[in-house]
């Protein structure tokens, strides 16, 4: 388990900028690079899915990417390709799993974009992943 913490912002309104820069920079490339499948890449806001879907477009990455606004189909169809590891990463919104009730399944590496917005978030999908008093502590406290 890797925490990165953002740089020292000049005001909270700098903080997502701070942190997709981050994100695009340093981490990406070797999430990427490393990737042999069945890696989710969790992220709190719908903003924030917008702009990393964006960079992944511009990069011809090969994502799978679910927000509560795709369609039933299309979550299905996108979570079957990555089950069979066609797309290594899989990018979903908080609130697919919990309105869509998307079952993510044979997932090995847990990406979390920010720190989610709803502790509940981590349910049973994550339990076997997570060390769940660890994360639970961290969840509590809001850390950035």
């Amino acid at each position: 388990m890797t925490l990165k913490r953002i740089p020292p912002v000049e005001s909270f309104e700098h903080a997502d900028e701070s942190r997709y820069q981050l994100f695009i920079k340093t981490l990406w490339q070797s999430i990427y690079s490393e990737c042999t499948g069945y890696t989710v890449l969790l992220v709190p806001s719908y903003f924030d899915f917008v702009r990393l879907k964006t960079y992944f477009k511009g990069k011809n990455a090969l994502v799978a990417m679910i927000s509560e606004y795709t369609d039933k189909k299309e979550a299905q169809r996108l979570r079957t390709l990555y089950e069979m590891k066609e797309l290594p990463v899989l990018m979903i919104t908080e609130r697919a799993l919990v309105f869509q009730k998307i079952k993510v399944r044979f997932a090995r590496n847990l990406v979390l974009y920010a720190i989610p917005e709803s502790p509940d978030i981590i349910d049973d999908n994550f339990r076997e992943m997570l060390n769940l008093a660890y994360w639970e502590t961290i969840l509590k406290h809001r850390l950035n």
